[in-house]
C-alpha cells in the first residue's frame, strides 16, 4: 500500500511539473530592448537620469559614468512612491518617506528594507540596451 501511495504521489508531482513548466518558461522570457540616447537627452551626460517606458513598464535610467548606464524600478520598495536620482548625493532617493538607495539598488537608509529591483543595462556607443522580462 505504501509503494502505491509513493508511486501515485510521484505521478502527481510529475504531472504538475509538466503543466507548470511552460508557465514558468513564459514568465521568465527576457527580451533585450535598445534605444538611442537621442530618446533621452539627459542620459547623454554623466549624472543624468530619465524615467522611460520600456515594454509597458517605467524604468529609471541613470548615467553612472562615461561608459555605464544603470536601470532600476522607479518605485520605492517601501510603499511604492516614485524615486529619483539625486546627482548631488550620487544615490536614488524617495521623496515620500526619505528612503535612499545605492547605485546597485541596495538600501542606504530606511524606512525601506528591500533593495530596488534592477534591470541589466549596457551602454554601447550612443545606444542603451536594457533586458526586461516579458
Amino acid at each position: 500500500m505504501s509503494d502505491r501511495r509513493t508511486f501515485l504521489g510521484s505521478l502527481v508531482a510529475a504531472a504538475a511539473a509538466v503543466v507548470l513548466l511552460p508557465v514558468r518558461a513564459v514568465r521568465a522570457a527576457k527580451k533585450q530592448v535598445a534605444f538611442r540616447l537621442d530618446k533621452a537627452e539627459k542620459l547623454k551626460t554623466v549624472g543624468g537620469s530619465a524615467v522611460l517606458s520600456i515594454k509597458g513598464r517605467d524604468i529609471l535610467f541613470v548615467r553612472a559614468s562615461d561608459s555605464e548606464v544603470r536601470a532600476f524600478s522607479p518605485e520605492c520598495s517601501h510603499q511604492r512612491c516614485r524615486v529619483g536620482y539625486d546627482a548631488s548625493k550620487g544615490r536614488i532617493q524617495c521623496s515620500c518617506h526619505g528612503s535612499a538607495f545605492a547605485m546597485d539598488g541596495k538600501v542606504l537608509g530606511g524606512p525601506a528594507t528591500s533593495p530596488l529591483p534592477t534591470y541589466p543595462a549596457t551602454l554601447a556607443d550612443d545606444r542603451v540596451v536594457v533586458t526586461v522580462e516579458e
